[in-house]
C-alpha cells in the first residue's frame, strides 16, 4: 500500500467513525424526546385521574354532610 491509500483509509476510517457519532447522538436525542413525551402523557393521563378522583370525592363529602344534616335534624326533632 502506499502512503496515498493510507491516507485515503485513515481519512475514511475518521470520518465513519465521525458519522457514526454523529448518528448515535441523534438517536439518543429522538429517545430522549420520545421517552419525554411519554413522561408527558402519562402525567397528563394521571392529573385527569386525579380530577376525576376528586370530583367523586367531593360528592362523596356532600352526600355524607347531607346525611349528617339529616341526622342532626331528626335528633333535634326527637329531643323536641
Amino acid at each position: 500500500m502506499s502512503w496515498q491509500e493510507t491516507t485515503i483509509t485513515m481519512v475514511s476510517i475518521v470520518f465513519g467513525m465521525a458519522l457514526v457519532i454523529v448518528v448515535v447522538l441523534q438517536l439518543s436525542k429522538i429517545i430522549s424526546t420520545v421517552a419525554s413525551a411519554r413522561r408527558e402523557r402519562v402525567l397528563r393521563d394521571l392529573a385527569v385521574e386525579l380530577r376525576a378522583g376528586q370530583e367523586h370525592l367531593s360528592a362523596e363529602v356532600a352526600e355524607i354532610r347531607r346525611i349528617v344534616e339529616e341526622t342532626g335534624r331528626r335528633v333535634r326533632e326527637v329531643d323536641y
